[in-house]
């Protein structure tokens, strides 16, 4: 996989590249090498799993690598409303960078 084409709007950005499948796993594993990832303000690099069967968020989003503008990476999950969580269970580890 390879960065997107230039962009035609700006100088020294790229458009995005997209990986996408019709076809779903129960169990996913992934082994990535970067060796370059953007990062600064304005740039949002994220690699990252979408569940099939139900519109986001409802079918859940795993972000596996995400840079927002200048914060450091970060691991996610986002889902609907239907699941409920324990706090206390969540934060047993405290805060894993």
């Amino acid at each position: 996989l390879r960065a997107g084409s230039a962009s035609k709007l700006h100088k020294y950005k790229r458009e995005t590249a997209k990986i996408g499948t019709k076809r779903s796993w129960k169990h996913f594993l992934a082994v990535v090498k970067y060796s370059h990832v953007p990062y600064g303000c304005g740039v949002w690099p994220a690699f990252y799993t979408l569940g099939v069967g139900q519109p986001w968020p409802m079918g859940g989003e795993m972000d596996i690598l995400e840079y927002v503008n200048d914060q450091g990476s970060m691991t996610s999950f986002h889902i609907g409303k239907q699941c409920k969580l324990d706090p206390a269970a969540v934060n047993k580890y405290g805060y894993m960078p």
